[in-house]
């Protein structure tokens, strides 16, 4: 549960610490939030369980113990669908825009983007 995820969140009670509706005592109850969540002992019964575990489950079944975490969880876990969408058309782009192939023209890469996309399309059916 350790890591990125760790640097985000400190990061965003940074942020929010820095802003005007985060007062000494919510500062000093979010320590005390942060401080249980590090010494939870988080234990899975065998390897399936951590292949199955819900990140998103498990903070929603946990914010009354983490009221203020679970919601900053929530906002760097959940990504707008629409996000998702422009940075799958740019690694697409990518895909087919290298180093052996960067005249293309733009109509060109369209329509391979679109041939690409018709091909997987009959997988996806």
């Amino acid at each position: 549960m350790l890591g990125a995820g760790s640097t985000l969140l400190s990061q965003k009670i940074k942020r929010l610490r820095g802003s005007s509706s985060f007062s000494s005592s919510s500062s000093s109850v979010s320590f005390h939030e942060i401080e249980t969540y590090h010494n939870t002992n988080f234990e899975f019964i065998g390897d399936d369980d951590v292949d199955q575990f819900d990140t998103l489950h498990w903070w929603r079944e946990h914010q009354k113990h983490f009221p203020i975490l679970s919601i900053i969880v929530k906002q760097i876990l959940t990504t707008s669908v629409s996000t998702v969408t422009v940075e799958q058309e740019f690694s697409m782009g990518g895909n087919i825009l290298d180093a052996r192939r960067s005249l293309l023209s733009p109509e060109s890469i369209q329509v391979q983007v679109c041939v690409d996309d018709w091909t997987k399309a009959e997988y996806r059916q």
